[in-house]
């Protein structure tokens, strides 16, 4: 776990995305990086960074954060009491507490597997961050070839995390998404919101080539660095797709951090939409 921790504290995600450096801001990181991370860590970063043996305080506020998620649409995942469970296994086999993201991770996978016609050949993980996504669906599914696209950065981090769980997976930098062979699904959470609209148009098309069903999870509107808005209704979707759901994603809408007032909202809304990509 130090390892891990360590890989986890120290990355930059070439500046959209970061894994802080025990969530610390300078003015010369704050030029380098989204303002959707830099309102998080302003408001003091929330508890997503997997920790052993997290202080008191932490503790208790996961417990609030995950009690004031708890609503009728959480109770109508059929499979979701199940999944956490299993989800406790796997973190505990890496020696780490449940926070808002190992719960955000656990609702995305019932979610997911909840409209599988089967269980897929192979499962494309796009923008993993700290890899837990990727490396819970193999925790489950042994069977299923995992496959992870990021950053070089983020896949060292995935890679320890892997290698931690006993699990096995493919780690593939973002120029060689063409060389992995057809997926049947593929997910995406809280990264295709840092990527410029080509590039995204370019996952898109790769997962049409092959029909995947397609779980994004992304903010329904955002500003990059360079300028550039990003809308989700305009991501390359069709009118060919079959959409099962579209809607305000409602286990992505506040966090919990150490900084009063403890609770705080995300700087824009959350959406999410699964469909068969044709």
């Amino acid at each position: 776990m130090q390892r891990l921790t360590r890989l986890i504290d120290g990355c930059w995600d070439h500046g959209s995305r970061l894994a802080p450096a025990r969530n610390r801001i300078t003015p010369q990181v704050m030029t380098h990086i989204s303002s959707h991370w830099e309102y998080y860590l302003r408001k003091g970063g929330g508890f997503e960074r997997l920790a052993r043996n997290p202080h008191l305080i932490q503790k208790v506020l996961t417990k609030v954060e995950r009690w004031s998620y708890a609503s009728s649409r959480l109770r109508n995942l059929e499979t979701f009491s199940e999944l956490e469970s299993r989800m406790l296994d796997l973190l505990k086999r890496l020696h780490a507490e449940p926070n808002f993201l190992s719960f955000r991770t656990t609702c995305a996978a019932a979610i997911f597997t909840q409209r599988w016609q089967r269980k897929p050949d192979r499962l494309l993980v796009i923008g993993d961050g700290q890899g837990l996504m990727g490396a819970f669906m193999k925790w489950m599914f042994s069977e299923i070839e995992v496959i992870s696209v990021d950053l070089a950065p983020m896949l060292d981090i995935q890679k320890e995390l892997y290698r931690q769980a006993g699990l096995s997976g493919r780690f593939v930098e973002p120029a060689l998404l063409e060389t992995i062979q057809q997926t049947d699904c593929a997910f995406n959470m809280a990264s295709m919101q840092e990527m410029p609209h080509a590039e995204i148009i370019r996952y898109f098309a790769f997962l049409r080539s092959s029909t995947a069903l397609f779980y994004c999870v992304n903010r329904q509107e955002k500003r990059l660095i360079g300028g550039e808005v990003l809308r989700f209704n305009e991501y390359p979707w069709s009118e060919k797709d079959v959409i099962w759901i579209d809607e305000p994603c409602w286990f992505y809408t506040h966090f919990f951090s150490h900084r009063p007032p403890f609770l705080h909202q995300f700087d824009g809304p959350m959406w999410h939409r699964l469909a068969l990509l044709r």
